[in-house]
């Protein structure tokens, strides 16, 4: 679609099974309002511009050129992080020789509401992990649990604003599953490996 927005949440994690304390850690992800194909998912520690110009570079990597404007929160690292991945420059930078195509929309929950899309995924994220009491030990635990639900939002939940079809029949309409969607999701990346 032509909108991608970019959101954060915020999760504690338990340090380990056995001791106390928890550890603040982030989900960031994008995600296509049109299709409401979640794009890109990461579990990390921190939210370092670093780990989110990784995460917008893997976003822009799937969505080729198609992505006319992100719509991100206030958050004061996202121009930068969009000048390093999409070359997007300041609107006060009027000698900049390369334009980006982009447009940056900022949405700040004070003056203009929420992202709803995205914050309605969230929440859709949050009703599933919230069961969950923490996230036990290593951060790879975390990020593999978040990749399957990342999996399971795409190509297995149906939304009613898509018709009743998931956002990767919208998304990826060449893309053809039987009613097992995870056994053909798991048969196809055998396919794709060999």
């Amino acid at each position: 679609g032509k909108e991608m927005q970019s959101d954060e949440m915020e999760y504690y994690r338990r340090k380990s099974k056995y001791q106390k304390g928890k550890e603040q850690n982030w989900f960031v992800d994008t995600f296509d309002v049109e299709t409401k194909f979640m794009v890109t998912g990461e579990y990390m520690k921190s939210r370092t511009n670093e780990n989110l110009i990784k995460v917008m570079k893997r976003a822009k990597f799937k969505v080729g050129e198609q992505v006319e404007i992100v719509t991100t929160d206030g958050l004061r690292g996202y121009p930068r992080v969009l000048r390093k991945t999409f070359s997007l420059q300041s609107p006060y930078h009027t000698s900049s020789r390369t334009k980006s195509k982009i447009i940056h929309n900022v949405v700040i929950a004070d003056e203009r509401g929420f992202n709803y899309p995205i914050e309605r995924l969230h929440n859709t994220i949050r009703e599933r992990t919230k069961v969950m009491r923490g996230f036990h030990g290593c951060i790879e635990s975390a990020h593999a649990i978040m990749k399957g639900l990342e999996i399971n939002y795409n190509f297995n939940r149906k939304h009613m604003s898509l018709g009743k079809k998931t956002p990767a029949e919208v998304a990826i309409p060449q893309l053809e599953l039987g009613v097992n969607k995870w056994s053909d999701l798991i048969r196809l990346s055998k396919s794709k490996e060999k």
